[in-house]
């Protein structure tokens, strides 16, 4: 039986547990099926996420679907959310709320911090009536993840996180503490004494965006200070691709689907385990 839970359930056990749920960006049938393996593999909990990209790509009803669909083929036991990532419009809010999605993210973090406040309780208040979890964001990173993208970072303040945590009300808050989006090398050092200012100030499951990038020692630390989620894309794009690459480079006269995408998709499975290892969310199902 599938264990689909909300985001609010899932990060409250973990800030109990003082580890972090990785939550894994899908595009595709592989990817769904690499992080769904991966999870039942390491028996933990995991989050299966949509940006606004793959849900015009695919459908929101679909990426719900496809995801539900592919946990009960795997026979997945372990709790799973399904959760929409950086949504930045109503109109794909709506859409997922509506195909099923019990967790979504609202992201005004680009706009002034009355209009960011206005928006995302509008998209709380929406989503609360479909009794969904909601995540928001405070703070920008610098870097471009499909629609994301800020040549420049503007870190999250402690007592703006404090206030806006208290007129908002969301279930988890995205804090931008030197992470960044599409970084492939691990060279990203964290603010971690800022981590400890707004966790002194904000009492709900903090999550990092980013990750792929960061080292992993500040990446271990930051769960130790209050992270309970870690977004995770740019490895797992990276892991399918290259194993792509490599396949079609051994047998370029191949066109048979199957023979290069199974390949890749164990190149993210492998890339989706270690991330949760490392988010120390391994055999807590």
């Amino acid at each position: 039986m599938v264990k689909l839970v909300g985001l609010k359930q899932l990060l409250k056990k973990a800030q109990a547990g003082h580890y972090a749920v990785g939550a894994f960006n899908a595009a595709n049938l592989e990817t769904i099926q690499a992080i769904l393996r991966a999870a039942q593999a390491e028996k933990s909990p995991a989050i299966v996420q949509f940006s606004e990209k793959s849900i015009r790509y695919m459908g929101a009803k679909v990426c719900y679907d496809l995801a539900k669909s592919v946990a009960e083929q795997e026979q997945v036991t372990v709790p799973l959310c399904i959760h929409l990532d950086h949504g930045q419009k109503m109109e794909t809010v709506r859409a997922c709320l509506s195909a099923g999605f019990p967790s979504i993210m609202f992201d005004a973090s680009k706009e002034k911090f009355a209009d960011n406040v206005r928006h995302t309780k509008q998209a709380a208040v929406l989503a609360r009536r479909y009794g969904a979890s909601v995540e928001a964001e405070l703070g920008i990173l610098r870097g471009k993840e499909d629609d994301v993208a800020s040549l420049e970072a503007k870190f999250t303040d402690p007592l703006e996180a404090k206030q806006f945590v208290s007129l908002v009300r969301p279930d988890c808050l995205a804090t931008s503490i030197g992470t960044g989006h599409g970084y492939r090398q691990k060279i990203i050092r964290l603010d971690l004494e800022r981590l400890k200012a707004i966790r002194k100030q904000v009492s709900i499951p903090l999550v990092l965006h980013g990750s792929s990038g960061a080292v992993e020692s500040d990446i271990r630390k930051a769960v130790s200070l209050g992270i309970c989620k870690i977004n995770c894309d740019t490895i797992l794009r990276m892991a399918y691709s290259d194993a792509l690459r490599s396949q079609l480079a051994k047998n370029p006269d191949e066109i048979d689907l199957r023979e290069y995408s199974g390949p890749a998709r164990d190149a993210v499975q492998s890339a989706v385990q270690q991330r949760m290892r490392l988010c120390g969310s391994s055999g807590k199902a």
